[in-house]
């Protein structure tokens, strides 16, 4: 057989760690098979451990990229040119509640971050993820952080930040949150609602004030003069890359699959990019970090 042949060994940790075994799968690599890492969890045995079969979606995310001609980077050496480099991305909506039933929110389905998250990984980096509540499959391979406000994710950003060599602000973090929280569910026969709304932390602006040498990236998402204001962001945020997202043109932005997305960088470069998939946007970004943070890197390494 001439075609890409594609191996996701799992078994207990004990035969995924042994050394004859790794061995022969180091062989296999070295003459150009493609090889899935298993993931860690509960294994057959009852124990927790490296050797559980990974998630279909994963091996499904694989063969795709094998057969597309764009090979995944993930393999089992860990990855590539992210190696031992600690990456911090936020994912999804925030949502501030009215009620205990009632919350204001935004209609990120949190792709655009868990491409990124999932990228990154399979570069080899170090990856934790702060996520609000989305309808994603679990991924695996990295460090879940749950939040579900504005605060809550600040506080998780900046507990981590100082631990971190790149950040991603990725989620769609809500400006705005109600004054006052009605402990019990309002009724509708209680008439009309008035609700006053006051603004959120900013996020970026906080982990401008304590940046020393991290590469930082924010998202932009505007109605109008989208490039201008993005520019603006960047400078007042102190980001080293900002990508502005055009929700303007249909399939991009918001729970699709694809963005249309301009990216600038600390420089003024500006890049328009075509629709393409979130996930080819996000190995785009990372290059693009990758190219940024490349000497100081190698200076760590």
């Amino acid at each position: 057989f001439r075609g890409p042949i594609i191996f996701a060994p799992a078994m207990d940790e004990g035969m995924y760690r042994n050394e004859i075994f790794r061995e022969n799968l180091n062989k296999l690599k070295n003459k150009g098979y493609h090889i899935i890492p298993p993931d860690k969890g509960i294994l057959a045995s009852g124990k927790i451990g490296e050797g559980r079969f990974p998630a279909v979606e994963e091996v499904i995310k694989y063969v795709g990229s094998i057969l597309s001609g764009k090979p995944a980077r993930r393999d089992f050496s860990g990855g590539e040119d992210f190696k031992g480099i600690k990456v911090l991305i936020t994912a999804g909506g925030t949502r501030e509640f009215l009620d205990p039933v009632r919350f204001i929110g935004n209609a990120s389905s949190g792709k655009m971050g868990y491409a990124l998250a999932e990228a990154a990984r399979e570069r080899g980096a170090d990856v934790k993820l702060i996520t609000t509540p989305v309808s994603l499959p679990k991924p695996n391979g990295f460090e879940m952080i749950n939040v579900v406000t504005a605060s809550q994710m600040q506080d998780a950003v900046i507990k981590n930040f100082a631990s971190t060599d790149v950040l991603i602000m990725a989620a769609a973090v809500g400006d705005f949150r109600p004054k006052t929280f009605a402990k019990e569910k309002r009724k509708r026969n209680q008439g009309k609602w008035d609700i006053e709304l006051v603004p959120n932390p900013d996020i970026l602006a906080e982990v401008a004030k304590i940046k020393k040498g991290e590469i930082t990236v924010g998202f932009s998402i505007e109605t109008q003069n989208q490039i201008k204001q993005a520019k603006e962001k960047l400078n007042k945020k102190n980001l080293d890359l900002i990508v502005a997202n055009d929700i303007t043109v249909k399939k991009s932005g918001f729970c699709s699959d694809t963005n249309k997305a301009v990216l600038i960088d600390k420089k003024g470069k500006t890049e328009k990019l075509p629709l393409i998939s979130k996930r080819e946007l996000a190995d785009i970004i990372l290059d693009r970090i990758q190219n940024i943070g490349r000497r100081k890197w190698e200076r760590k390494k």
